[in-house]
C-alpha cells in the first residue's frame, strides 16, 4: 500500500481527462471500426483498379501529354508572367466594339495600303521588300516644289518574338521592338523598349480606375471584405 500512495495521489489529478478519454474513446471506437472495414474495401478496389490493363495505358498517354506539353508550358508561360500578353489579347478583345460612333459602337479596323516599290508586300515579289519607295511625302507645291519620297517600302517582321522565355533573350519584343526607317528587318530586332504593360482589375479598358463602390465589389478596396 505504501508504494501505490504516489501513484493514488497522482491519479487524483489525471482522473478527470482520463474519464474523459475512455467516454470518448468508446464512441470513437465503434466509428473506427466502421473506417477500417471502408478502408478494406477501398484499398481491395484501388488494387483492382492498378491491375486494370486499360488504365496502364491512360497513364502511359497522361505520361506522353506530359512530356509533350512541359516544354510547350514552358515556353508559353512567360509570354503570361513576364509579358502579360494573354491579358492585353483579351482586353484588347474587349474594347474592339467599345468606341461609340453615336449610334452604337464600332470595330477599330482599316485597310491600310501597302507602300509602292520593288517587290512591295502588296503584290507577289522575288524578294523581301528593302525599297525604295516610289511614294511622296507631299504633292510638289510653289512653297515645296521638291517634295521627298518616302521611305517607307521596307519589310518589318518577326515572326517568333521572343518572349523571355527559356533560351531567350529576356525581353518582351512582341509589340516592343523600334521601327528603324530606311532598313529592311527580318527577326529579332536590335533595339527592344524596356517593360512590359501591367494591367490590374482596379481600372478600366481606358485604364481610368473604377469607383469606390465598383472596386468593393471586386475586392480591391481596403475596406473590402473578405
Amino acid at each position: 500500500m505504501h508504494l501505490l500512495r504516489p501513484s493514488a495521489s497522482a491519479l487524483r489529478t489525471v482522473a478527470p481527462p482520463l474519464g474523459h478519454a475512455f467516454k470518448e474513446g468508446a464512441v470513437n471506437l465503434s466509428a473506427a471500426t466502421a473506417l477500417n472495414l471502408r478502408l478494406a474495401e477501398s484499398s481491395e478496389a484501388l488494387a483492382q483498379f492498378g491491375e486494370n490493363p486499360v488504365v496502364t495505358l491512360a497513364f502511359e498517354d497522361f505520361t506522353k501529354t506530359l512530356e509533350v506539353g512541359g516544354p510547350l508550358l514552358a515556353q508559353v508561360a512567360p509570354e503570361q508572367a513576364k509579358c502579360n500578353y494573354l491579358t492585353l489579347a483579351f482586353r484588347n478583345l474587349a474594347s474592339l466594339q467599345s468606341e461609340s460612333v453615336g449610334v452604337g459602337t464600332l470595330a477599330r479596323a482599316g485597310v491600310v495600303i501597302s507602300p509602292t516599290g520593288p517587290n512591295n508586300e502588296g503584290l507577289p515579289s522575288s524578294a523581301p521588300a528593302n525599297g525604295p519607295s516610289t511614294e511622296l511625302s507631299q504633292k510638289a507645291t510653289p512653297a515645296l516644289p521638291n517634295p521627298a519620297t518616302l521611305d517607307s517600302n521596307r519589310v518589318h517582321v518577326n515572326a517568333y518574338p521572343n518572349v523571355s522565355a527559356p533560351g531567350q533573350r529576356q525581353v518582351c519584343e512582341a509589340g516592343k521592338t523600334t521601327y528603324v526607317v530606311g532598313k529592311a528587318v527580318i527577326g529579332p530586332a536590335s533595339e527592344v523598349s524596356s517593360g512590359a504593360e501591367i494591367t490590374t482589375r482596379k481600372t478600366s479598358l481606358y485604364n481610368e480606375e473604377y469607383p469606390a463602390s465598383t472596386l468593393k465589389a471586386l475586392g480591391e478596396s481596403k475596406g473590402a471584405s473578405k
